[in-house]
């Protein structure tokens, strides 16, 4: 988590921020100042669109749980999707069911 930058954002598939506590997390529930990034093709038919609100609302990295996907039934979300993760998404970390992943900024 030191390794970050500091202007960091994270959307994430998870429900808890205990790891990135000093980073602005933005969970799978949506709150008055930030969206659930939570949505898949049923919204968002084109992946590219679902990307280019990740850029717009400047999201930097993104984190998955395993578990609260699971458990969520979040498996058709974007984030979630290989297709997505290999078009969109840099692999940082992976360890015990948690993905930590960059934006590609070179796709808008």
């Amino acid at each position: 988590r030191d390794e970050l930058p500091k202007d960091v954002k994270i959307a994430a598939l998870s429900t808890g921020n205990s790891y990135y506590l000093d980073k602005p997390f933005y969970g799978a529930r949506s709150t008055l100042f930030a969206p659930a990034w939570t949505q898949g093709n049923s919204k968002y038919p084109d992946p590219q669109n679902f990307y280019n609100e990740l850029v717009d609302f400047g999201i930097t990295h993104v984190f998955i749980n395993d578990y609260v996907v699971i458990q969520w039934g979040l498996q058709n979300a974007w984030l979630y999707q290989s297709e997505f993760q290999e078009k969109y998404l840099n692999k940082m970390f992976y360890n015990n069911g948690q993905h930590l992943l960059a934006l590609k900024f070179n796709n808008k």
